[in-house]
């Protein structure tokens, strides 16, 4: 019975203690996700900018657009395709814009990927000219997802392969 007293009694000291290191506060405000290291402050490009890029990337490895959907607002996506027996099948791109310094959520990445597999599509790319959270690429490596965020756009399109492009190796390509 004493050892019974002693187990209830160092439990009870534990869990004050516990309380009086960790407060009883939730979440810091604003303490969203963190975007990528080196991520620039800039302002947004806009949904006419991004559907623009996203366009002309599917011009660039003669994939045809199919359709034009718009989702939730600030959210466009592209659906291509494409008969070329190197780069053919479907392709999904979707455009969000997010507000200055915003950083997509997880969950969103998640969705798309999600997508992308449902509708067996050959590529998924999700531009933004916001953000991705530090732990983005990391939740698609088994996805064959590439993620573009406002500082890859910013950069010359270049030779296949290269920053900007369908073939490239970021995300989970």
């Amino acid at each position: 019975m004493f050892n019974l007293l002693v187990v209830f009694g160092v439990l009870i000291v534990s869990g004050i203690v516990f309380v009086l290191f960790t407060g009883f506060s939730g979440p810091k405000k604003g303490a969203g996700a963190a975007p990528e290291e080196g991520f620039p402050p800039a302002p947004p490009l806009g949904m006419d900018a991004l559907v623009e890029r996203a366009e002309a990337l599917l011009a660039r490895y003669a994939i045809r657009v199919e359709g034009r959907a718009e989702g939730a607002p600030g959210e466009v996506t592209l659906l291509g395709a494409s008969d070329d027996p190197l780069l053919g099948g479907r392709y999904i791109v979707t455009c969000l814009t997010a507000p200055e310094g915003g950083v997509v959520p997880s969950t969103r990445l998640l969705e798309f990927r999600d997508e992308v597999k449902a509708n067996g599509a050959t590529k998924g790319v999700f531009m933004t000219d916001g953000a991705f959270g530090s732990d983005a690429r990391f939740l698609l490596e088994d996805a064959p997802v590439t993620l573009l965020d406002r500082t890859d756009l910013a950069r010359p399109a270049g030779a296949p392969g290269g920053p900007g492009t369908l073939d490239e190796s970021r995300g989970a390509s």
